[in-house]
């Protein structure tokens, strides 16, 4: 991993959502960057359309399961294999490639899901630095509370050279968030890269 230089990798869970995706796909082609999505296949089946933006976009798209389920408590090795082989047909069929990369839900796991997504072809993939955008910030809930600064301040003050950044796919506060985070982290000198490209596998 390239831990020296200033890239790092945004990546995307859960998705696709049209409502959720396209503006986040409209953003980062805005800026030019190409992100990582890892993304649930039974809404790939049902949005293969945003699934094959993402590709011809450029992104990368990563195996997140078929069902989102934690693997390391609920499944057995057959059900996880069972989880990510359909998901790698799903992707490959509407993309043409095979993903190389998977996360598991919650970033939850044990070694059957390590092993089994081996056997299965593909490279388990955490995150260094979570926005915790799937988190309210504050403790008593406030009608449409905006969180975007405080997505974006954690995301700035964590950042460093290497980092894999863990956003999820869509909701207000992330595309509110997302263009801030790109032009804070480039004036910091940072180069946006996919999963391969910071691990060095363009292959």
């Amino acid at each position: 991993m390239n831990t020296t230089n200033l890239v790092i990798a945004l990546t995307f869970d859960d998705g696709p959502k049209p409502e959720y995706s396209i503006p986040v796909l409209d953003i980062l082609d805005k800026y030019c960057i190409k992100a990582t999505f890892f993304i649930v296949g039974k809404m790939a089946k049902i949005y293969p359309d945003t699934v094959y933006r993402m590709a011809i976009s450029g992104h990368e798209v990563g195996n997140h399961t078929f069902s989102h389920v934690r693997l390391d408590t609920v499944f057995s090795p057959q059900e996880i294999e069972d989880e990510l082989k359909l998901t790698n047909q799903i992707i490959e069929k509407i993309t043409g490639s095979k993903p190389k990369y998977f996360r598991p839900p919650g970033g939850r796991f044990n070694q059957f899901v390590i092993q089994t997504a081996f056997e299965t072809g593909l490279k388990q993939i955490n995150w260094s630095l979570t926005a915790a955008d799937y988190i309210p910030f504050s403790t008593i809930p406030v009608a449409n509370q905006d969180n975007s600064e405080k997505i974006v301040e954690r995301v700035i003050s964590q950042t460093r050279p290497g980092s894999i950044i863990l956003l999820h796919n869509g909701g207000n506060d992330v595309e509110k968030a997302l263009p801030k985070i790109i032009e804070q982290l480039r004036q910091k000198g940072f180069k946006f890269v996919t999963i391969s490209e910071l691990l060095g596998n363009n292959s």
